[in-house]
């Protein structure tokens, strides 16, 4: 399977209740930082466990204060490692799978 567009990623994110429903979040133009008014999407006091979130775009992805375990954020080999997240102005980066918590 091939990688889904951000607005495709949104609405998969949407039908799996895991983002409110409605309007797609905005693609911020820069990195999120947590005093931005507009965060596009963001995993802020979330909770995901055993969570697969494979082939989304979500660039500038903001997590703060999540737990997140057991999820997969599997993606296409890419040229360079993408940031997909800021946490406390550190990028993560997006690995086969991997476990944070803020």
């Amino acid at each position: 399977m091939s990688r889904l567009s951000y607005e495709d990623s949104c609405r998969a994110l949407q039908s799996r209740k895991i983002i409110d429903p409605g309007d797609i979040p905005p693609l911020p133009p820069r990195p999120p930082r947590y005093d931005d008014e507009v965060l596009g999407v963001s995993f802020f006091r979330t909770e995901l466990a055993d969570t697969k979130l494979e082939h989304l775009t979500l660039p500038h992805t903001f997590f703060g204060r999540s737990e997140i375990r057991g999820s997969r954020f599997e993606i296409p080999t890419f040229p360079s490692r993408p940031r997909i997240g800021m946490i406390s102005s550190k990028w993560i980066l997006a690995l086969p799978a991997f476990r944070v918590r803020i």
